[in-house]
């Protein structure tokens, strides 16, 4: 050691401690300041779309989107919801700054109207995300049905004659249950 020995040092050691202790002092104080702009995530205005049936084509401004979020500019908009075999329809929807918007909405089939969508799962699940006192209405009805599916299973092939008693007879029943409608009970 040179003059000064052991005094100096400590000193030049206590130097770097306090550069160091500075350096991460400011690190911390920095990143406390710099967490709220990092968290910072600005308020987007949105459509929330929820459309039966599930494959239905829903076009706002010339570009087609499906059921599910998106993001808009605040404005009001006029969206066309089709699907080959239903009945079209217009819906206009208003998007207000840093909100979301619903457009719920359901098209009828030509033929079958809301009765269509007894035979497909998906898209009734797609209906029961619409909001609308008729859906609700068709819901609850179909609710107290007891599908037929449920009962027996799909494709099977019975032997009815040991089902009613007769051994020895030659009675098979095979069945597709896939196309059935529901019965009310």
């Amino acid at each position: 050691m040179r003059d000064g020995g052991f005094g100096e040092f400590i000193t030049a050691h206590f130097r770097g401690v306090v550069i160091i202790l500075s350096i991460i002092v400011i690190i911390c104080v920095g990143a406390l300041i710099a967490l709220p702009f990092l968290a910072y995530r600005p308020k987007i205005s949105s459509i929330e779309i929820s459309v039966a049936p599930s494959f239905a084509k829903i076009e706002i401004n010339g570009q087609t989107y499906t059921n599910g979020v998106h993001e808009f500019e605040p404005g009001e908009y006029e969206a066309t919801i089709s699907a080959d075999g239903f009945e079209s329809k217009k819906v206009k929807v208003t998007v207000e700054k840093e909100k979301s918007a619903k457009l719920s909405d359901y098209l009828l089939n030509t033929e079958e109207g809301l009765a269509y969508f007894e035979r497909s799962e998906a898209d009734l699940r797609s209906l029961e995300a619409v909001d609308k006192a008729e859906v609700k209405e068709f819901l609850d009805d179909y609710r107290k049905k007891v599908s037929i599916r449920e009962v027996l299973p799909i494709d099977a092939s019975y032997d009815m004659a040991a089902a009613l008693g007769l051994p020895g007879q030659n009675i098979r029943v095979s069945m597709n249950l896939a196309n059935l409608h529901t019965t009310q009970l």
